[in-house]
C-alpha cells in the first residue's frame, strides 16, 4: 500500500514571501546597448585592416563597357495569320462533326475480309445434348460405396 505522506518542502517562496522586484531583476532581460567593453583576452585575433567602402569593386568594369559591337534589341514583330477561323466565321456544327467521336454501338457491317475463316455449320441451341443419357444410367455392375474406414495409427 505504500508508505505514510512525508512533507518534503521544495525552494519555491511561501505564500506572501514572494518579492517581485527581486524577480524581475532575475527573470527580465537586460539592454546590451549601453554595455561597451574592452578587449579581455590577450590571445585573441587580431583586428583585420580590410578596405573601406567603395574600395572593395576596383576589379569591376560598368555594365556594357567592354562591348565593342553594335548589338540591337531584335526586329519589328510580324503578324503571322494562323488558320483558325476569323470571328464570326466559326461553324460549330461542322466543328462537332470533326472533333467528337460518334457512336458505335449501332454499327452493323457484313464481314469486309476477304480472307476471313468461312462460317460453320454448328447444331443450334438445344442440339447439343442428344448423345448424352443420365448419371450412371449405363453402369452395369453393382457398385458400392467402399467399406467403412479404418483408423490404423502408425
Amino acid at each position: 500500500m505504500g508508505s505514510k505522506y512525508i512533507f518534503k518542502p521544495d525552494s519555491n517562496p511561501p505564500v506572501g514571501g514572494y518579492d517581485i522586484e527581486s524577480a524581475n531583476k532575475h527573470t527580465k532581460s537586460k539592454s546590451r546597448a549601453a554595455h561597451i567593453r574592452e578587449e579581455t583576452s590577450p590571445y585573441r585575433r587580431p583586428i583585420d585592416n580590410d578596405p573601406g567602402p567603395g574600395h572593395h569593386d576596383g576589379h569591376l568594369d560598368a555594365f556594357g563597357s567592354k562591348i565593342t559591337h553594335k548589338m540591337d534589341f531584335g526586329n519589328k514583330y510580324v503578324f503571322k495569320p494562323d488558320n483558325n477561323p476569323p470571328v464570326g466565321a466559326y461553324d460549330i456544327d461542322t466543328a462537332n462533326k470533326h472533333t467528337k467521336s460518334t457512336s458505335r454501338a449501332a454499327h452493323f457491317r457484313p464481314g469486309t475480309s476477304l480472307y476471313r475463316r468461312p462460317d460453320e455449320n454448328l447444331p443450334g441451341a438445344g442440339h447439343y445434348d442428344g448423345h448424352l443419357t443420365p448419371f450412371g444410367a449405363d453402369v452395369k455392375s453393382n457398385i458400392g460405396m467402399g467399406s467403412k474406414y479404418v483408423f490404423k495409427p502408425d
